[in-house]
């Protein structure tokens, strides 16, 4: 039976910090025995117009040790939510209550905080993955889902963002998406393949809006005129992701401030990039920022 008439919206407090997300594909139907216990825990908001379903979802997720941070049943309290709440991911209703769309509170809290949703519904068509595009799904589960597979499917897509990774050979990507932060630590020499893998692994991840601290003292930048041209247009074909997070730069040898400044001179963004000497002072300014 759906709800109807009335909204809802559940909160609930937390001092828990993880990461977020790929793309998955998922069809499943719903069995209750044998939970899968996760290899990632993470923050999440479940947007289901059927209250019943959004009480059993979260008693899955919470047995398997993920945190239910909000519920929600329609566009306006999803929004909220989202917004109050900043889960890592968002369970996501095609339908909701009031005859809202949860493809379209997807893709408003997408715009608006960059948090990407994994749509749970019985309409997954191809239509609605069309409309979906938008708000880059996570992917698409088909009701009725089992409760290990709905367990392994979250635990999937938090696990392939979690902690750090490593881009060829010189750069070691963070992407905090609890504080909203990318840290980047340049540690080699730095190739036009490196940069590119970098702006890919970000929009992929939905962190293009997040600030980001890169520390240049180590880098070894090995880019011509040519890579940083390449470069620049790639920043600006990215404009669809604007406002992109401020950058703070850290660099004390002539090397990678001159590096730095190139890139900043590559303009096409709606961001600042500041130079500082010291990890903490660069922190301090995207804190402010």
């Amino acid at each position: 039976m759906r709800t109807c008439g009335v909204a809802f919206i559940v909160q609930k407090r937390t001092n828990r910090i993880s990461a977020t997300p790929p793309s998955v594909e998922a069809q499943m139907s719903f069995h209750a025995h044998g939970v899968l216990m996760p290899t990632a825990t993470g923050r999440l908001l479940i947007v289901e117009d059927e209250f019943l379903l959004a009480t059993l979802a979260q008693d899955i997720l919470e047995s398997a040790g993920f945190e239910v941070v909000a519920m929600a049943n329609q566009h306006t309290t999803a929004v909220s939510a989202a917004l109050k709440s900043r889960p890592d991911i968002i369970l996501m209703d095609v339908n909701l209550a009031d005859g809202s769309s949860g493809i379209s509170a997807a893709i408003e809290i997408f715009v608006k905080t960059g948090i990407r949703s994994l749509f749970v519904s019985a309409s997954g068509n191809a239509e609605n993955r069309r409309l979906a595009e938008p708000a880059h799904p996570l992917g698409w589960i088909a009701k009725p889902y089992k409760a290990d597979d709905l367990i392994a499917v979250v635990s999937a897509t938090l696990e392939s963002y979690r902690g750090v990774k490593l881009i060829g050979g010189g750069l070691l990507v963070e992407i905090d998406h609890s504080h909203r932060l990318v840290r980047v630590r340049a540690q080699g020499p730095i190739f036009l393949g490196e940069m590119l893998d970098y702006f890919d692994k970000l929009a992929s991840a939905g962190a293009m809006p997040y600030a980001k601290l890169f520390d240049a003292r180590s880098l070894d930048s090995r880019l011509n005129d040519e890579d940083f041209d390449l470069l620049g247009r790639r920043v600006r074909e990215n404009s669809a992701f604007d406002p992109r997070g401020n950058i703070g730069a850290v660099a004390t040898s002539a090397h990678g401030r001159a590096a730095v400044e190139r890139f900043k001179a590559l303009g096409g963004a709606e961001r600042k990039i500041e130079l500082f000497e010291t990890v903490e002072s660069a922190s301090a300014w995207l804190a402010k920022a």
